[in-house]
């Protein structure tokens, strides 16, 4: 490999592999911020919760339910778009080893947001 190669090729990947790593975890945290929205702006963009002006427009259980009820966690997904990432920053870190830095941040950042989105976003799963 010369140094064209890590100049051309080389870059691209490490680009593809941190963008194919960083999407997954940006999304559900858009979703979250746009379900936030959506309930500030059903209660008439008041944050007011307890006292008596909190109204929703919400006509019935079932659509309240629906703003403030998330969806489901779909741990497969988590997990097999995770162990794709390691295996893929593993095969190719002998010849771009940055790759392994990269990959460490985007996993950390990973598990402290699905910690997140576990706990306020996503319904709680049933006992």
């Amino acid at each position: 490999m010369t140094v064209e190669w890590y100049k051309d090729v080389g870059s691209n990947y490490v680009l593809t592999v941190a963008l194919n790593a960083a999407i997954p975890v940006v999304q559900p945290l858009l979703n979250m911020a746009i379900a936030s929205w959506k309930r500030f702006n059903d209660r008439g963009c008041s944050n007011n919760l307890v006292n008596p002006p909190f109204r929703s427009k919400a006509l019935t259980q079932s659509d309240l339910d629906k703003k403030y009820i998330g969806p489901v966690f779909k741990l497969s997904l988590a997990y097999a778009s995770t162990t794709t990432y390691i295996t893929i920053a593993l095969l190719l870190s002998a010849g771009l080893p940055i790759l392994i830095p990269i990959m460490f941040i985007c996993l950390a950042a990973r598990y402290y947001l699905d910690k997140l989105y576990i706990l306020k976003h996503y319904q709680s799963p049933p006992m």
